[in-house]
């Protein structure tokens, strides 16, 4: 795709689609249409390299191949074996084929795949008598399928490796939240370097680890190494290097201040291990504390917390948890903006205080909300008050 500009596709989490858009344009991506779980954008092959080393809410970046029509898994086979898959693949190559199916043709998304890895095989055994290999992780090359009612499309995934994956992690790390949803999170609560941020319960710390990034203006994938289109025959690796320098060049020095903490202290321990990785001059402590106990700084600034939501609690447990988290916050920090996580609508509401902005977004599968309260002295009433004198 080194020629022209393509139109190509990147997908996200629900919920943040308009943070992708804008992110897009940014990064000086053409023609931006934001659609339901991604936008479409048009570049040339420097662009593609750029978002997939600097997105910080997308998960794959798609280079539809071809289109077209099949109402069976055998018209889809015929239509993958007319298709000039040696262009792209090598016998020795490894591929997997991600599906996603919505259509009354196809049940099973699993066997529409196998259907379409049978077309490649066959292809590549009459022309050559021999056929790439499959291997789930790690492939050669990604090919995405999606059929949607008798539509279909297949695109190469230049991104290979979901791009939520950003390097940084510690193995086995607990209980980690989606990095493009921590982003996201990060982005809607309004957040800037300039002021502090809390993070309580910070589990291994996604939210600490994507604020601190964000901060230094580091790209999103910078710890990563592997992407599908590092595998290409249209490798231009000059390129690559050019932007992952532009990038780097980019960065910012300015110091911003972060103050997280766990009960529990492998979560400690992990989130220490990660941002060690990050050679910045920022004011960042992560300390084991019990966010009920602990007595917070006092300077004003954004708290964003990811509370359980209360799968392995009674609900008198988890109510009674989340008033005294609103009871907290209330308490000991006033003046800040707070935001909170959770799928738990009914525990929500036990916080007591009334957002002034909320979002609906997706923890895996959990549908949840995320809101952002005001944190002020006595009432609202009283609050305008003093304001408006």
């Amino acid at each position: 795709m080194k020629e022209d500009n393509k139109r190509l596709y990147v997908t996200t989490l629900a919920g943040l689609e308009p943070l992708l858009g804008k992110e897009l344009e940014e990064l000086g991506m053409e023609d931006v249409e934001v659609s339901t779980r991604g936008a479409y954008f048009s570049t040339d092959y420097r662009g593609m390299v750029r978002v997939n080393l600097a997105s910080r809410y997308g998960i794959r970046v798609l280079i539809p191949w071809f289109k077209g029509k099949a109402n069976s898994t055998d018209e889809l086979y015929k239509l993958g074996l007319q298709q000039p898959w040696e262009k792209i693949l090598g016998t020795r190559s490894t591929m997997a084929i991600d599906a996603v199916v919505n259509s009354d043709h196809f049940q099973h998304s699993h066997f529409t795949a196998l259907r379409l890895k049978d077309a490649i095989a066959d292809r590549f055994r009459r022309k050559t008598g021999k056929r790439p290999s499959v291997k789930l992780e790690n492939p050669d090359i990604r090919i995405h399928l999606r059929v949607s009612g008798d539509s279909v499309t297949i695109s190469l995934d230049s991104s290979g490796d979901s791009l939520h994956r950003r390097g940084y992690r510690p193995k086995g790390a607990m209980a980690p939240l989606n990095e493009c949803l921590a982003a996201g999170m990060l982005a809607y609560s309004g957040w800037k370097p300039n002021e502090p941020l809390y993070v309580p319960m910070c589990g291994s710390g996604t939210l600490v680890m994507e604020a601190a990034m964000m901060a230094a203006n580091l790209p999103s994938q910078w710890f990563r190494l592997n992407y599908g289109f590092l595998n290409w025959n249209n490798l231009d690796q000059q390129i690559v290097e050019e932007e992952r320098l532009k990038l780097w060049q980019n960065r910012s020095k300015e110091k911003v201040r972060i103050v997280a903490s766990d009960i529990d202290y492998k979560a400690v321990k992990q989130t220490n291990e990660a941002l060690s990785k990050i050679a910045w001059p920022h004011d960042i402590s992560v300390e084991e504390h019990d966010f009920m106990k602990h007595q917070p700084p006092g300077e004003p600034g954004v708290v964003v917390l990811n509370p359980p939501y209360g799968e392995r609690l009674q609900p008198d447990d988890i109510h009674r948890f989340y008033g005294e988290i609103g009871s907290k916050l209330k308490h000991d920090f006033t003046g800040c903006r707070a935001w909170v996580i959770s799928s738990n609508l009914e525990a929500y509401h036990h916080i007591g205080f009334k957002p002034y902005e909320k979002h609906k977004l997706f923890n895996g599968r959990l549908e949840c909300v995320y809101a952002g309260f005001e944190l002020y002295e006595g009432s609202k009433k009283k609050q305008k008050a003093s304001t408006a004198e």
